[in-house]
């Protein structure tokens, strides 16, 4: 009988220690993980703020090049107003509004042509980062929408007039078309028809990048928080356990020094009732 005990402490004895290992184990293996977690999740979110940020900059430098290509397309249409005037300079005129098209306008546009493409690219890694740190469980931060795409096809769309315009003029100096000033402003008005779309389209855009930035910033000082509550309620239940272990473990113990003390009982060879061993008290 106390052969059994003494084989039912041992097995108790290496259960408990099993499970002692295993809860310090891991409770180490999730402060581990939290602190990993938490410099993964700061770090895709602090690279995320850096996008915004750039991607905020670049608007506003497509915004700036928006507002000058405007205020020069303005002042196109004034000097074209002078093609009323037949005692004027007809040519010089012509050729004051191709040169300021060419050096100026078509550059502006050009310039805001390539920010937007580049910070199209920008938005597709942003979303990228946001995808991943969105994997994580409880964690959801909106993404941003892919209207930059449209944007920047209506900046394509604005270059084809200027380039139009530019060669009506030419064929104005030859004499083959009539100088006038709405065959001018048909093309200039078409221009400013859509950067002044484009322009309300970069400030919505850079709006919703302003409120995004609040909430990655919130989601990045609120989730090593979460991390650690949730270490620290993963440590409690390990401790918890731990603690059924060794109570376990005392038991299995005490079960194997009780059997140990316990005598043993002897049969005789000869069929007579166990006798007690010689020397046991009675």
């Amino acid at each position: 009988m106390s052969a059994g005990k003494r084989i039912f402490a041992v097995v108790i004895i290496i259960l408990s220690i099993l499970g002692i290992v295993l809860c310090v184990g891991g409770i180490i293996g999730t402060w581990i993980v939290e602190d990993r977690l938490t410099r993964v999740t700061v770090s895709l979110l602090s690279s995320a703020e850096e996008m915004l940020q750039a991607t905020g900059n670049g608007l506003v430098r497509v915004e700036t090049n928006l507002q000058d290509a405007r205020d020069g397309i303005a002042d196109i249409e004034r000097l074209a107003q002078g093609l009323s005037d037949k005692a004027k300079n007809t040519n010089l005129i012509l050729v004051a509004i191709e040169q300021a098209l060419s050096d100026r306008e078509f550059p502006k546009l050009q310039r805001a042509q390539t920010t937007v493409q580049g910070l199209v690219e920008s938005v597709v890694a942003f979303n990228t980062t946001l995808e991943a740190v969105n994997s994580l469980p409880f964690v959801e931060v909106p993404t941003l929408t892919q209207s930059l795409n449209a944007t920047r096809d209506r900046v394509d769309s604005a270059l084809q007039p200027v380039q139009d315009l530019v060669t009506k003029l030419n064929q104005m100096k030859s004499g083959v078309l009539d100088a006038s000033v709405d065959f001018v402003t048909t093309y200039t008005t078409k221009v400013e028809t859509i950067l002044r779309t484009v322009q309300g389209e970069v400030q919505d855009y850079l709006a919703q990048i302003r409120k995004l930035q609040g909430a990655v910033a919130a989601v990045k000082a609120r989730l090593p928080f979460y991390f650690t509550m949730g270490a620290i309620a993963i440590t409690l239940a390990l401790l918890l356990f731990l603690w059924g272990q060794a109570r376990l473990f005392v038991y299995g113990l005490t079960v194997w020094r009780a059997a140990k003390s316990a005598p043993e009982l002897t049969t005789s060879d000869d069929g007579t009732p166990p006798q007690l061993p010689a020397g046991s008290a009675v």
